[in-house]
């Protein structure tokens, strides 16, 4: 039977796969969500499939072969479709979670995101994407995405040294403040 802390993990972690809210974070469990994290992106399941009973069944088989659960490394800039509009929206952090500020968010249209990756690369600062990029959520409809989450303040910086962004995004980024995450929602290739 899994414990309480598999338990709240695999609940944050499906609330997050369709961006909604998981009211309960006053249990720590983030490393049980990194570790739902590599079953899911070894075993290429979808989050919103994993039941209780399903990951028992992964976790048993990894406990009783010996065998690891490594999430292969298709996260990054380069998994990502730019022929597709990006979706951003801020979060903001309560307790162990982030959470999406409720009607706040932009799509950047595609010619936008190329036009900020090819200047990210141009400045050496593919980071302020790859360095939390991460393939776990899916839309609504069951798309895959990676979504990269820089503080506003890191983006802000990048602005400062030359990255254009789209003018509404900037201003945006104004009212959303310093201290909160950015995702950007990528589709996944």
């Amino acid at each position: 039977m899994l414990n309480e802390k598999y338990i709240a993990a695999l609940r944050r972690s499906k609330s997050q796969g369709i961006g909604m809210q998981d009211q309960d974070d006053s249990i720590e469990c983030e490393k049980e969500m990194q570790h739902i994290y590599r079953i899911i992106m070894a075993n290429n399941v979808v989050i919103t499939d994993l039941d209780e009973a399903k990951l028992e069944q992964f976790i048993n088989f990894e406990l009783e072969s010996g065998v690891k659960f490594l999430a292969p490394d298709r996260d990054g800039i380069e998994y990502v479709d730019l022929d597709q509009d990006v979706a951003i929206y801020p979060c903001a952090k309560r307790g162990f979670m982030t959470y999406p500020l409720e009607d706040k968010s932009f799509t950047m249209k595609a010619t936008d995101a190329k036009k900020m990756v090819a200047q990210l690369a141009r400045m050496g600062r593919l980071d302020l994407l790859n360095a939390t990029m991460q393939g776990l959520a899916q839309r609504q409809d069951g798309v895959k995405l990676q979504t990269a989450f820089p503080l506003v303040s890191e983006v802000k910086l990048v602005v400062k040294s030359g990255l254009e962004l789209p003018v509404e995004l900037i201003k945006k980024m104004d009212e959303w403040g310093e201290d909160v995450e950015l995702n950007f929602d990528f589709v996944e290739i």
